[in-house]
């Protein structure tokens, strides 16, 4: 009797344990749910847009913009994202170091030829904008249809603007001095200024 007793005391001490692992195991998370979360997070947090193309006048993201809110949102969450190269692909594996989950995306391997740029620096370029295009399909960070929804093109430059832009070539990559030299009479007013904006930027750096 005694002992019938004493073992159902101790199956009565072991439920609070065993619920207790219930619970822990009903709370856990898969990696999508974890993402999801992480996605939520992220997106409640106000990112600009510092990159622009004063060609066609939009602005976009910068992976410098973004990447470290980013990993901090899926870090919370246990979410380690890994990039790597093949020469087909671009891949992000996403780990959960909780459960051991993980998931890949991937993304066709591009190419890019750089003015004045080794094979290595154009090699650096398409995984540097790969590795950008990854984490915004990861973090589900959208821009604009339509290429950013071009703005409207402004007026075209002045002719003291062209002029101005003339002046500062000492200041200007190959690749705007041919454009310069190409199509100075299609350059809109909102081009030269941004671009005479960071000519000027370079002209201040220089030392004296």
């Amino acid at each position: 009797m005694n002992t019938d007793t004493k073992e159902t005391a101790t199956t009565v001490e072991q439920l609070p344990a065993m619920e207790s692992v219930a619970v822990e195991q009903q709370e856990k998370l898969t990696i999508y749910a974890k993402l999801m979360h992480a996605r939520t997070a992220f997106h409640e947090i106000d990112i600009q847009k510092t990159g622009h193309n004063p060609f066609s006048n939009y602005d976009y993201f910068e992976l410098s913009d973004f990447l470290l809110p980013a990993m901090k949102c899926t870090g919370d969450q246990g979410l380690v994202p890994v990039v790597s190269f093949s020469i087909e692909y671009a891949m992000m594996t996403v780990h959960d170091i909780e459960t051991g989950e993980s998931f890949c995306i991937t993304s066709p391997m591009s190419t890019a030829k750089l003015k004045a740029c080794h094979e290595v620096q154009n090699l650096g370029a398409v995984e540097s904008y790969e590795r950008r295009y990854l984490w915004m399909a990861l973090m589900e960070l959208v821009e604009s249809d339509q290429a950013e929804k071009v703005k409207p093109a402004s007026e075209l430059a002045t002719p003291e603007q062209i002029a101005t832009m003339f002046d500062y070539k000492d200041y200007m990559t190959s690749g705007q001095i041919a454009w310069l030299d190409t199509a100075s009479d299609k350059i809109t007013e909102s081009q030269a200024a941004y671009v005479l904006e960071k000519l000027k930027e370079k002209e201040q750096a220089e030392p004296e």
